[in-house]
């Protein structure tokens, strides 16, 4: 029969020292683009039971998001930028 010797490859660990975020191909993005990003920090949110987010661009893009909006409407604040 024909055995499956190419999945061997992919079922190796990554090398990623550093804890950086895979990229769309499954493998590390690369150092200088993580930190570009800012993903080296993370910002938590106390209306979101104090979750955290990887990166400025995440903790702004999550003010839109569902739990967000309902955590401001339950405290009874608007939720705008200022």
């Amino acid at each position: 029969g024909d055995s499956d010797d190419d999945s061997d490859e992919d079922d190796a660990p990554i090398y990623n020292p550093k804890g950086v975020p895979l990229g769309w191909d499954g493998k590390p993005i690369p150092y200088w683009l993580f930190k570009l990003h800012g993903l080296n920090h993370f910002y938590s949110c106390e209306i979101c039971g104090n979750e955290s987010y990887r990166g400025r661009h995440n903790f702004e893009k999550h003010f839109q998001d569902s739990k967000h909006v309902y955590g401001m409407r339950c405290l009874g604040i608007p939720n705008t930028r200022h």
